[in-house]
This record gives structure tokens, C-alpha cells and sequence, in this order.
């Protein structure tokens, strides 16, 4: 066969005739050949015999029909079902039924008592976020979630918690007061009062972008100078 049709090669007629001629055939004895209807594929059963398959259109009915009697729970275990999976799918599939629910399912988990501790640990654990020594870092759901035992799981499950995944738009912050607040850090940072020029500010800040008016940043340098009781 390899002689005859090697793979992913084209087939050479000198090949063919040689093969035909080890044979001891001829073409027209190919061309005499007829071939038979009756397909021969075992398989075995549950007995462990094969089973000689014929022509589909023979064996429908006795194939349905052993499917039919044979009463293991599962359908892919049944006498049959490999013959109609393959020639008879579509009655196949209209007689498969689901089997029965073995045991009941129960939610072993309180999920409104892990919503309130969720809530509660997320209001605690943005407290201790904003209570950190040196600049600032932003309150975000991974944060948050970082800063709690367990948040990353229960954050993928914020949709089971209703409290929680109402709050929680609230405890993030968006880059405008996050910005504020790197800029509060910076002027509490910078010599006081020579060096409080809004370019420093920015700059100690780390700020490219700014996402706040000039005015805010006035407003907290003033009350700065108040503090520390310079006009």
C-alpha cells in the first residue's frame, strides 16, 4: 500500500501497474471488480460477541428496538446506541431523556451573611488604604480586594452580593479625587511656604495628566498656608 499510494505523494502509474503486475492482476480484471453491499464492522456488544453489521435500512428497526429494551440509566451504555449514533442520529436524539436528579442541590452558602462581612471589611479596608504612610495609592476593586482575605473570590461573586455590589461604586475612586489627594500628599511633602508653586506640586505629585482645575489645587495650597499660619 505504500508502494501503491504513498502519502501526501502523487500517485506514479509505473507504481500502479507494478503493483498490479505483483499482484498478478490486470486492469481489466480491476475493472470486473464488484464490490460487495454488506459492510462488515464489529462491535462489541455487552455480552463481549461482536456483532456483524448490515446495511443500515435492515437493521433501523432491531437496532431501535434493543435500544428501547435495554433499561441501563445511561443512554450511552445501551445496546445499540452506537449503531443509531452513527446511521440513525437524528431518532436518537428525540428519544435520549435526561436523567433524573440523584440529589437535590442546596446553596451551602450564606450569601447574605458574606455580604454584610464583605461590606464591612471593604469600608475597613478603605480606611486603612487612605491611613498609609507615603503617596497615595488608588482605591480600586483590586485593591480593595487585595487588602481582604479572600476578596478576590468574593468580588468574582459580586452579583450574589446585593449590599456589597451596591456600595462598591462608591468605595472606588475615580482619577479626579485621586488626583486631589496625590496632591494634598505633595504640598504636606514640599518646604513650606518658598517651594508651594503649582509646577512642583504636579511634579512631586507625579501627575501627566491633570483630571482637576487650578482652582482645587489653589484652594488646597491656601489651606495649607492657613495651617500653618502664613497669609
Amino acid at each position: 500500500m505504500r508502494l501503491l499510494r504513498p502519502r501526501e505523494r502523487v500517485i506514479q502509474p509505473f507504481h500502479f501497474f507494478f503493483a498490479l503486475s505483483l499482484l498478478g492482476q490486470d486492469v481489466a480484471s480491476l475493472k470486473a471488480f464488484q464490490r460487495s453491499d454488506s459492510r462488515y464492522t464489529p462491535r462489541p456488544d455487552k455480552s463481549g460477541s461482536c456483532v456483524v453489521h448490515t446495511s443500515p435500512s435492515i437493521t433501523t428497526n432491531s437496532h431501535r428496538a434493543d435500544y428501547q429494551r435495554d433499561k441501563d440509566k445511561k443512554c450511552h451504555e445501551r445496546a445499540g446506541y452506537n449503531w443509531l449514533y452513527r446511521y440513525d442520529r437524528a431518532w436518537l436524539v428525540d428519544n435520549v431523556h435526561p436523567l433524573p436528579p440523584t440529589r437535590a442541590r442546596t446553596c451551602r452558602a450564606d450569601w447574605g451573611k458574606r455580604d454584610e462581612e464583605f461590606l464591612s471589611r471593604m469600608l475597613a479596608a478603605r480606611h486603612l488604604i487612605l491611613l498609609r504612610v507615603g503617596k497615595p495609592s488608588k482605591i480600586t476593586k483590586s485593591e480593595l480586594a487585595r487588602s481582604i482575605p479572600g476578596g478576590s473570590g468574593l468580588l468574582r461573586n459580586i452579583a450574589k452580593l446585593k449590599k456589597s455590589s451596591e456600595m462598591l461604586p462608591v468605595l472606588i475612586e475615580n482619577e479626579h479625587d485621586f488626583q486631589l489627594r496625590k496632591l494634598q500628599w505633595a504640598i504636606e511633602n514640599l518646604p513650606y511656604p518658598k517651594f508651594l508653586q503649582h509646577w512642583l506640586v504636579i511634579k512631586l505629585a507625579g501627575i501627566r495628566v491633570s483630571r482637576f482645575d487650578r482652582c482645587e489645587l489653589q484652594e488646597l495650597i491656601d489651606a495649607r498656608r492657613l495651617v500653618n499660619g502664613v497669609v
